[in-house]
Protein backbone atom coordinates (compact mmCIF):
# COMPACT_ATOMS: atom_id res chain seq x y z
CA UNK A 1 0.00 0.00 0.00
CA UNK A 2 1.26 3.44 -0.90
CA UNK A 3 -0.19 6.05 1.41
CA UNK A 4 -0.09 10.11 0.65
CA UNK A 5 2.25 11.28 3.20
CA UNK A 6 1.89 15.10 3.82
CA UNK A 7 3.04 17.79 6.98
CA UNK A 8 0.24 17.94 9.48
CA UNK A 9 -2.19 21.19 9.56
CA UNK A 10 -2.17 23.05 12.82
CA UNK A 11 -5.61 22.30 12.99
CA UNK A 12 -5.51 18.69 12.44
CA UNK A 13 -3.94 18.14 16.10
CA UNK A 14 -6.96 16.98 17.57
CA UNK A 15 -7.62 13.75 14.71
CA UNK A 16 -3.74 13.00 15.62
CA UNK A 17 -4.00 12.71 19.07
CA UNK A 18 -7.20 10.51 18.67
CA UNK A 19 -5.18 8.53 16.57
CA UNK A 20 -2.50 8.27 18.60
CA UNK A 21 -4.76 7.33 21.67
CA UNK A 22 -6.66 4.79 20.33
CA UNK A 23 -3.58 2.75 18.89
CA UNK A 24 -1.82 3.17 22.55
CA UNK A 25 -5.49 2.39 24.17
CA UNK A 26 -5.41 -0.56 21.97
CA UNK A 27 -1.90 -1.92 21.90
CA UNK A 28 0.56 -0.59 24.10
CA UNK A 29 -1.64 0.81 27.60
CA UNK A 30 -2.55 -2.83 28.78
CA UNK A 31 1.23 -3.18 29.15
CA UNK A 32 1.66 0.20 31.64
CA UNK A 33 0.30 1.23 34.74
CA UNK A 34 -2.34 3.58 35.45
CA UNK A 35 0.53 6.83 35.83
CA UNK A 36 2.10 5.85 32.75
CA UNK A 37 -0.94 6.01 30.61
CA UNK A 38 -2.16 8.89 32.14
CA UNK A 39 1.66 10.13 31.58
CA UNK A 40 1.55 9.19 27.72
CA UNK A 41 -2.05 10.86 27.40
CA UNK A 42 -0.79 13.89 28.59
CA UNK A 43 2.10 13.93 26.27
CA UNK A 44 -0.44 13.30 22.97
CA UNK A 45 -3.15 15.69 23.58
CA UNK A 46 -3.86 17.74 20.54
CA UNK A 47 -2.82 20.81 22.88
CA UNK A 48 0.32 19.10 23.70
CA UNK A 49 1.13 18.58 19.98
CA UNK A 50 0.02 22.04 18.47
CA UNK A 51 2.18 23.10 21.14
CA UNK A 52 5.37 21.16 20.30
CA UNK A 53 5.06 21.66 16.65
CA UNK A 54 3.75 25.77 16.70
CA UNK A 55 7.48 25.96 18.69
CA UNK A 56 9.20 24.57 16.04
CA UNK A 57 10.51 21.62 18.68
CA UNK A 58 8.83 19.18 16.57
CA UNK A 59 6.93 18.57 13.60
CA UNK A 60 4.58 15.46 12.26
CA UNK A 61 3.62 13.72 9.00
CA UNK A 62 0.37 11.92 8.27
CA UNK A 63 -0.06 9.25 6.43
CA UNK A 64 -3.46 8.93 4.47
CA UNK A 65 -5.37 6.29 2.44
CA UNK A 66 -7.94 7.81 0.10
CA UNK A 67 -8.21 10.69 2.55
CA UNK A 68 -8.47 8.34 5.94
CA UNK A 69 -5.68 9.17 8.71
CA UNK A 70 -3.87 6.01 8.77
CA UNK A 71 -1.02 6.95 10.56
CA UNK A 72 1.42 9.70 11.84
CA UNK A 73 4.96 10.20 13.26
CA UNK A 74 5.98 13.03 15.15
CA UNK A 75 10.48 14.28 14.88
CA UNK A 76 11.94 16.49 18.01
CA UNK A 77 14.38 17.91 18.05
CA UNK A 78 15.33 17.29 14.43
CA UNK A 79 16.40 13.61 15.28
CA UNK A 80 13.91 11.89 17.44
CA UNK A 81 11.12 9.97 16.94
CA UNK A 82 8.53 10.99 19.67
CA UNK A 83 5.38 9.07 18.42
CA UNK A 84 4.77 6.88 15.51
CA UNK A 85 1.28 4.99 15.35
CA UNK A 86 -0.32 3.82 12.56
CA UNK A 87 -4.29 2.61 12.90
CA UNK A 88 -5.07 -0.62 14.29
CA UNK A 89 -6.68 -1.71 10.57
CA UNK A 90 -3.79 -0.36 8.38
CA UNK A 91 -1.12 -1.93 10.49
CA UNK A 92 1.28 -4.38 8.84
CA UNK A 93 0.76 -2.68 5.40
CA UNK A 94 3.61 -0.51 5.14
CA UNK A 95 2.57 2.48 6.10
CA UNK A 96 4.92 3.05 8.80
CA UNK A 97 7.86 2.04 7.29
CA UNK A 98 6.66 5.00 4.32
CA UNK A 99 6.55 7.30 7.21
CA UNK A 100 9.72 6.88 8.88
CA UNK A 101 11.27 6.75 5.25
CA UNK A 102 9.70 10.36 4.49
CA UNK A 103 10.84 11.60 7.77
CA UNK A 104 14.18 10.27 7.47
CA UNK A 105 14.66 12.09 4.05
CA UNK A 106 13.38 15.45 5.69
CA UNK A 107 15.69 15.00 8.34
CA UNK A 108 18.68 14.44 6.05
CA UNK A 109 17.79 17.24 4.55
CA UNK A 110 17.53 19.99 7.11
CA UNK A 111 20.09 18.05 9.36
CA UNK A 112 23.15 17.43 7.48
CA UNK A 113 26.09 15.18 8.56
CA UNK A 114 23.09 13.91 11.15
CA UNK A 115 24.63 10.64 12.06
CA UNK A 116 21.83 8.71 13.81
CA UNK A 117 18.23 8.46 14.65
CA UNK A 118 17.09 8.01 17.81
CA UNK A 119 13.75 6.14 19.56
CA UNK A 120 12.22 5.39 22.83
CA UNK A 121 10.05 2.54 21.80
CA UNK A 122 7.16 0.94 23.67
CA UNK A 123 8.40 -2.97 23.89
CA UNK A 124 5.56 -4.18 21.73
CA UNK A 125 7.33 -1.68 18.97
CA UNK A 126 11.24 -3.10 19.22
CA UNK A 127 10.59 -5.32 16.40
CA UNK A 128 8.77 -3.03 14.20
CA UNK A 129 11.72 -0.13 14.96
CA UNK A 130 14.46 -2.99 14.74
CA UNK A 131 12.75 -3.67 10.56
CA UNK A 132 13.14 0.08 10.24
CA UNK A 133 17.02 -0.54 10.70
CA UNK A 134 16.96 0.67 14.37
CA UNK A 135 19.19 -1.21 16.99
CA UNK A 136 18.62 -1.57 20.70
CA UNK A 137 20.97 0.94 22.88
CA UNK A 138 19.61 0.37 26.02
CA UNK A 139 17.00 -2.22 27.41
CA UNK A 140 13.89 -1.52 29.33
CA UNK A 141 13.60 1.42 31.32
CA UNK A 142 10.62 2.63 32.99
CA UNK A 143 10.35 6.99 33.52
CA UNK A 144 6.96 8.15 35.29
CA UNK A 145 5.42 5.03 34.28
CA UNK A 146 6.64 5.12 30.60
CA UNK A 147 8.05 1.79 29.83
CA UNK A 148 10.97 2.21 26.85
CA UNK A 149 13.53 0.92 25.11
CA UNK A 150 16.16 3.03 23.28
CA UNK A 151 16.87 2.33 19.98
CA UNK A 152 18.96 4.38 17.51
CA UNK A 153 18.87 4.33 13.82
CA UNK A 154 22.57 4.92 12.19
CA UNK A 155 22.14 6.37 9.34
CA UNK A 156 25.03 3.96 7.83
CA UNK A 157 22.24 1.44 7.80
CA UNK A 158 19.55 2.72 4.85
CA UNK A 159 16.17 2.08 4.93
CA UNK A 160 14.29 -0.14 2.47
CA UNK A 161 11.86 1.43 0.58
CA UNK A 162 8.56 -0.39 1.00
Amino acid sequence: MQPTIRDMLPQESDVVAELVRQVFDTHVAPGYDEQGTREFHDYCRAEAIERRTGSGESWVLLAHDEGVLVGAIEVRDGDHVSLLFVSSKYQRRGIARHLYASALNRMVVTRPGLGEVTVNASPNAVLAYGRLGFRVVQHEQVVNGIRFVSMIHDLGHAVDEA
